[in-house]
């Protein structure tokens, strides 16, 4: 069974369709249960916690959980939940209840652009997150996509939006950026 963080967001919503088709099962650590119910009702079991409280983490893993799969990042701080709350924190709490439980096999989604010597606090946070992971003992792959779209996702569908209300749109730089949308 895979434990999977992030199961409420755009790219865990696509991934549990994908995983369920493929016939694994699903639980899914929740904040929120009112938002979880589509994922009950595809077939996930849903267990309320928060990767910020370890204690919840370890109660949804069991001898069942031999993967974890950890999506949860946010693009934005707000008062109370700050890039370290969420990447590195969050991540030191998920990969320990991992470790603690005998988990086998960790999957880390990070971002393109992390690396050692980064200048934003997002990818700073996302390298401190990655090298707990590659710290953990555990069996791991990080991925670092960049800008992920599809039909429900808040990227494209913004400009979109956008294109709509207003005859032009402002590109970020000069014009000339290259992007790599998974």
């Amino acid at each position: 069974m895979i434990l999977l963080t992030g199961g409420t967001g755009f790219v865990g919503g696509n991934l549990i369709d994908e995983l369920l088709k493929r016939g694994y099962r699903v639980r899914c650590l929740v904040r929120d249960l009112v938002r979880a119910r589509s994922l009950e009702q595809k077939g996930c079991e849903i267990v309320r916690g928060d990767i910020r409280d370890r204690g919840s983490i370890l109660e949804a893993i069991d001898q069942e959980i031999d993967t974890a799969i950890h999506l949860v990042g946010i693009l934005t701080e707000t008062r109370r939940v700050s890039f370290e709350d969420v990447h590195t924190e969050g991540t030191r709490n998920v990969v320990d209840a991992c470790r603690e439980k005998g988990v086998r096999r960790y999957i880390h989604v990070s971002a393109l652009g992390t690396r050692k010597d980064a200048r934003s606090r997002y990818h700073k946070t996302k390298w401190a997150a990655e090298e707990i992971v590659r710290g953990s003992g555990l069996a791991y792959t990080i991925f670092r996509p960049s800008v992920i779209f599809g039909r429900e996702d808040n990227f494209t569908n913004l400009f979109a939006r956008i294109m709509k209300l207003s005859p032009f749109i402002m590109i970020p730089g000069d014009g000339t950026n290259r992007m790599q949308p998974v």
